[in-house]
């Protein structure tokens, strides 16, 4: 079907009803309709106040309320806040999410010298709820050494006794209750060479006050041609908000290697 004009000759007084200018008749108002090449347009006016409403220009900005029916701008569903949405006649205001919920952000990178503690002062910061500091290439020099953590206020790091743990290191178990720090790991790691320890630390919620702080842990180390698996888990009562962590080795200042301490947003 297409859209043809009917020429002023073919309704003239004389002329006379042809089956082409019947069909023209019967075809042309739904080329019309249907916009086809070469047909007049329907201008607004013409239609329904009703019909009018849902008539917009490509690209005009609009709010998709349900009156109107214009392009979404690029980038409308991305990063622009989203206010409101009508979805099945109802308003609904949907929240949006920051681009770092859900994700572990970097928070703190430090690499260790011969240090006695690798210290996270005022690092857990308000917004983030779990923490986690990886560690690496973790070296102890000559001696026996451990591995521990201690949380703190500001640069006041807990040292009473209120520390208690629990792990395993090669299926053997280990604990520890009233202690000064929560020790990462059970028998001293020896410092001969090689020696490294490599893994993580998850600290929850250490600002809540709610009297339980918890921290747990996985990491391997080895010493020469021995290697050893740990894990566990430890608290420190106290109603304290703390935003600070060190982890280390308390016995003396020996230790280096690579940490990262990262956030996370729930």
């Amino acid at each position: 079907m297409a859209y043809v004009p009917i020429a002023n000759s073919e309704i003239d007084p004389d002329s006379p009803i042809t089956t082409s200018l019947m069909t023209k008749m019967r075809d042309n108002p739904e080329a019309i309709a249907a916009g086809l090449t070469g047909a007049p347009r329907i201008v607004q006016g013409a239609l329904s106040s009703g019909v009018q409403a849902q008539l917009v220009t490509n690209g005009n900005s609009h709010n998709h309320d349900g009156g109107d029916g214009a392009q979404i701008p690029s980038g409308g569903l991305a990063d622009n806040a989203v206010i409101t949405s009508k979805i099945l006649n109802a308003n609904v205001t949907p929240a949006k999410l920051a681009a770092d919920v859900g994700a572990w952000i970097e928070l703190s990178a430090q690499n260790v010298t011969n240090v006695t503690w690798c210290q996270f002062t005022s690092l857990l910061v308000a917004g983030y709820d779990v923490f986690k500091i990886l560690f690496f290439d973790i070296n102890f020099g000559t001696g026996a050494n451990s591995f521990a953590i201690q949380l703190g206020v500001g640069g006041a790091y807990q040292t009473a006794g209120n520390y208690y743990y629990g792990g395993a290191q090669n299926g053997v178990t280990y604990s520890g209750t009233g202690q000064t720090y929560m020790s990462l790991n059970s028998t001293v790691i020896q410092g001969t060479e090689p020696n490294r320890a490599q893994g993580e630390v998850m600290i929850y919620s250490p600002r809540s006050g709610d009297g339980n702080r918890m921290v747990t842990w996985h990491f391997s180390h080895n010493n020469a041609a021995t290697a050893y698996s740990l894990v566990g888990a430890g608290g420190y009562h106290s109603t304290s908000v703390f935003d600070s962590l060190r982890i280390g080795n308390p016995l003396v200042a020996n230790m280096t290697g690579k940490f990262r301490l990262y956030g996370l947003k729930t």
